[in-house]
Formats: structure tokens, sequence, C-alpha cells
């Protein structure tokens, strides 16, 4: 039988969770867990079920009241030291990311799922051209001689579409047209 907040609260008039459940809370906080996710697993590791709002209650960046001082040391503690763990995870370093996303690609293909397939070599790109991080990069206004626009097209090979999906047929010439000079750059 599990015990919620609500029902404690009923029988000894305030929602008082124990220490151990109330240090868990904080430092999956810290962690950057959002609420909703701390309350599952509340509910999964102590049996005891807290609400998104309770759970709130205990981070040491919400706005108006804080929690007691000795919540926001260990908020604090532990978002530090998580940090610094952060250099030891394998897939916080863009070679690891890109080696695994290379890899599912490579499995998407062979297993002609051409779908995923694309979309794992979009996020790879996206990761190559640092779209998932702070640098941006500045384009000078003017061109220097002999440099051209790049035109980027990817194509899928044929393949059936998926059962219940009308293949779209490109018999009006005028609709054409504009891609292929966007294609080719024109």
């Amino acid at each position: 039988m599990t015990i919620t907040a609500t029902d404690s609260r009923r029988i000894r008039g305030a929602a008082r969770l124990a220490e151990p459940v109330q240090r868990f809370i904080v430092q999956r906080l810290a962690m950057y867990d959002v609420p909703s996710d701390v309350a599952r697993a509340v509910n999964e590791e102590f049996g005891v079920e807290v609400t998104r709002q309770q759970v709130e209650k205990y981070s040491a960046l919400r706005a108006g009241d804080k929690p007691a001082a000795r919540w926001v040391a260990l908020f604090e503690a532990t978002r530090e030291a998580f940090r610094e763990k952060l250099a030891e995870i394998p897939t916080a370093y863009r070679a690891v990311r890109l080696h695994r996303l290379d890899r599912m690609a490579g499995i998407a293909e062979r297993r002609g799922n051409y779908v995923l397939a694309a979309q794992l070599l979009e996020q790879i790109a996206k990761e190559v051209g640092d779209l998932y991080t702070n640098k941006r990069k500045l384009v000078g206004g003017s061109r220097e001689e002999g440099d051209a626009p790049v035109a980027v097209a990817f194509f899928m090979p044929d393949v059936p579409p998926p059962i219940g999906v009308q293949p779209r047929l490109d018999d009006d010439e005028d609709d054409a047209a504009p891609r292929r000079a966007i294609a080719r750059g024109e």
C-alpha cells in the first residue's frame, strides 16, 4: 500500500516527507531533472506519491520562498558535483555523439529505413555545423573574387512510399522547374 502525501496530511495535519525523500528530491532537481520526473522517481523509489508542485518547493532556483538553508546548500553542492562529473559522461563529447549517430545511420540504411537514416544524417550535419552549441559564425558582407553561393541538395533513393500514402506525381513541369533551379544554385 502506498501512502500519498495527501493521506499523510490528513493523518498528521501536515505533509512532512521523510528526510531521505527530501534529500532525493533536492539532489534530482540539482541534476536538472524536471519536477514531474522527480515526482515519478520518488514514487518508484520510496512508494510515496508527491505532486510536481510539492517537488518544486525543494528547488533552490524557485522564485519566492526558498527551501531551508540545508537544502539550498545540498542543491548547490550537488549541482557543482554534477557539472564536474559531466566531463566523465561519454556523450558529452561531440566525437562520441557523431560516432554513435553515424553507426545508427548506417544500421538504419542497411535495414532499409531511409527516413530514419535521413533524420540521423540531418542530426549529424547539425552537430557538425555547431547548431547545438553557443558558437555563431559571422559572415562578411562583401564577396571576394571566386566566392560563389553553394547549394546543397539531399536526394533520397527511390523507395516505395509507406502503405496508405499516395506517391506525389511531379507531372507539372512548371512546379518542378523552380526546384531544379534551386538545386543547381540558380
